[in-house]
């Protein structure tokens, strides 16, 4: 028995296959030998079809707008989320060196850029702007951590903290002996 490719098989019988020739679905064509034919529909039938597809639309719609207010206006839980001005000494539980807490506040010129990056009134109080130069003085104390590290002592006033050419310089440092606190003050 002579087979032509390609071949498709098609059970039958379980003692004997026939081989069947293959037909690719794309060499049909695409649309209907009969021409779609509308039903004809009077008027006030394709109204009330209409208005019942509106209704659908207009209460699945509020379906779901209730399903939101239900989620967005239900009561939760509070999130704790903690604003840090930064016009005050920026702090940390894990700044500590040998039992003495370190802090850091912003120079009037740091205080002046930070001003011009917020676009909202009360700029002291963006998290935004807090956020992103709260990382910026995450790294000054881990500066100030390897330089105590490396030296003994900690870094004086003129010293310039993570970087020689662009970091931020110490302005002024205080100390304050009952409460084991030292606080630098930082300037560009």
């Amino acid at each position: 028995m002579k087979l032509n490719w390609p071949l498709r098989f098609d059970r039958s019988t379980p003692r004997r296959l026939e081989p069947v020739r293959f037909t690719a679905p794309f060499a049909q064509p695409a649309s209907p030998a009969v021409p779609f034919t509308p039903v004809p529909v009077s008027l006030f039938e394709f109204k009330r079809l209409l208005a019942r597809y509106k209704r659908a639309g207009f209460e699945g719609h509020q379906i779901w707008r209730q399903s939101q207010e239900k989620y967005f206006f239900q009561p939760k839980t509070p999130i704790s989320m903690l604003v840090h001005t930064i016009i005050d000494p920026f702090t940390s539980p894990e700044w500590m060196i040998e039992d003495w807490s370190i802090k850091f506040m912003l120079s009037e010129r740091l205080l002046t850029h930070a001003r011009k990056q917020s676009d909202t009134p009360n700029w002291y109080e963006d998290p935004l702007i807090a956020a992103t130069w709260g990382g910026v003085i995450a790294t000054c104390f881990r500066s100030v951590q390897a330089y105590h590290k490396s030296f003994a002592i900690l870094p004086m006033v003129g010293d310039r903290l993570f970087n020689e050419d662009t970091g931020w310089q110490i302005k002024d440092r205080s100390i304050d002996g009952d409460l084991m606190t030292i606080t630098f003050t930082l300037d560009s």
